[in-house]
């Protein structure tokens, strides 16, 4: 077995024992509770019990470990502000606007917050893809600078998307405009026509792979610098059913990153929560896209 393979086993088995570890932490707390709830009441003489004080508290300590505390700091960057968004629903319901501008065509129309139901798409949506082509547009995903951000739910048969604005207002991060069917820009939609083909056709993906590809598994740790495995085409089949390519729907980032036409094109697809990703390096000679390398991580 490759040693990429290797450590995408490796990885697997480590997130499994995060969530283990994570079951193991919260059982003390259900115990606590479902202790609380046997002794409300005495099955031998009927009566119910008020120790409201204890029961209280434990209700209180279950409350805290379920709602997990947002800090303070969570919209000084735009990466902690979605980690919330994403991961606390009450945080996530007070960063809906009052009223939500919505446009549709050449209409132009207001929409109660409390009456927005697109949560879900957020809510059951772990991976998100950036497109950008200069390390200036990279850095971008971690800037205090920014002011607007957007996602655009991408229908790969169209080309058409819905697109969600957050502004920082008054220092917070609020989502307060939709864009509804709109129109992604002209390089945007040249790469992006290439690559429903390439994931949609196995035999067009194999004529668009160098030879080998080469895979780069990062670590943030000092202690592993990482490894870098040259894939062979008839490799590629296994290596991609392993790994994130988003097949029907897109969610695109806007960081205000500049898609300009040119060689080379980053296809980033990112989990939030998991803080995991995997970004494919496209190149385009004599006009056709082909893919060079992958960093996972």
């Amino acid at each position: 077995m490759h040693k990429f393979y290797t450590l995408l086993i490796f990885e697997k088995a480590y997130m499994t024992y995060r969530r283990l570890i994570f079951v193991l932490a919260i059982l003390p707390f259900l115990a606590a509770s479902c202790s609380q709830c046997e002794k409300k009441q005495d099955p031998l003489d009927g009566e119910i019990h008020s120790d409201s004080a204890t029961t209280d508290t434990a209700e209180r300590e279950l409350d805290l470990f379920k709602k997990r505390a947002i800090p303070s700091s969570a919209d000084a960057n735009f990466e902690d502000f979605l980690y919330a968004f994403l991961t606390d629903d009450e945080f996530a319901e007070a960063r809906v606007a009052d009223t939500i501008t919505v446009e549709t065509g050449d209409s132009t129309s207001l929409l109660p917050g409390e009456s927005w139901n697109d949560m879900h798409l957020f809510k059951y949506q772990n991976l998100y893809t950036y497109l950008y082509t200069s390390e200036q547009d990279e850095a971008l995903i971690k800037s205090p600078e920014l002011t607007c951000v957007a996602f655009e739910w991408l229908n790969l048969d169209s080309l058409h998307s819905d697109r969600y604005e957050f502004h920082l207002t008054e220092g917070k991060w609020i989502l307060d405009h939709i864009i509804r069917h709109h129109t992604i820009d002209r390089f945007q939609n040249d790469f992006l026509t290439f690559y429903c083909q390439f994931i949609a056709d196995k035999e067009f993906q194999e004529q668009s792979i160098a030879n080998p590809v080469q895979i780069v598994y990062e670590d943030e740790s000092e202690m592993n610098e990482g490894s870098t495995y040259d894939l062979k085409p008839g490799e590629w089949a296994e290596f991609h059913a392993q790994t994130p390519m988003p097949d029907k729907t897109i969610v695109l980032m806007d960081y205000g990153q500049k898609v300009n036409p040119g060689t080379s094109i980053n296809f980033l697809v990112r989990s939030i929560t998991e803080a995991a990703y995997a970004n494919y390096h496209f190149r385009r000679t004599r006009g056709q896209w082909t893919l060079y390398s992958v960093n996972l991580m």
